[in-house]
């Protein structure tokens, strides 16, 4: 369960994310690959953020894109 705290110390649209009881340092990904099924809101562009805030390459999907039009 070590994806647990993803959204620690994330910068995103609404601010900084941190957890109440102390830091937590995510591994090193660098040389790793990570592919993201849902990464254009909520939790899966929270994960996708703390992948490649911890050195992934990080390949990301979903149906919606800012700005767009229907």
């Amino acid at each position: 369960m070590g994806s647990a705290g993803t959204a620690q110390g994330l910068q995103g649209s609404q601010g900084t994310h941190r957890r109440p009881w102390g830091e937590w340092e995510p591994p090193d990904l660098r040389g790793q690959v990570a592919v993201v099924a849902g990464a254009t809101r909520g939790c899966g562009r929270a994960i996708a953020i703390s992948l490649g805030e911890a050195g992934a390459t990080v390949y990301c999907t979903g149906r919606s894109v800012r700005g767009s039009r229907r």
